[in-house]
């Protein structure tokens, strides 16, 4: 992970191989599945699981008017209580805690 990360809590579970990207808030009691990428300027709330194998967040293009439409786009917002992809049962063996 990188040091220019916001905030990210001790709460917070993580699986194997996870890439967090800079600009990123993570709220408490936050778990995010193996394999998974969080894109710059993304904004998880609080009590959020994310299962394993997600990219989640807004990355640029190579195509020129795929990039025009994405520059107009607002960094990914994850309202808190949510839950995206498959839940990764076996991830609390591998938390930071």
């Amino acid at each position: 992970m990188s040091d220019d990360i916001n905030y990210i809590p001790d709460s917070l579970i993580l699986g194997k191989n996870v890439v967090i990207e800079e600009n990123v808030y993570i709220g408490e009691n936050v778990t995010i599945g193996h394999n998974t990428v969080i894109l710059e300027g993304t904004y998880i709330g609080d009590n959020v699981l994310i299962g394993a194998n997600c990219v989640l967040g807004i990355k640029p293009g190579g195509n020129k008017k795929m990039r025009k439409a994405e520059d107009s786009l607002n960094p990914l917002h994850i309202h808190s209580n949510t839950r995206i992809g498959q839940p990764c049962y076996d991830i609390y063996k591998y938390s930071n805690t």
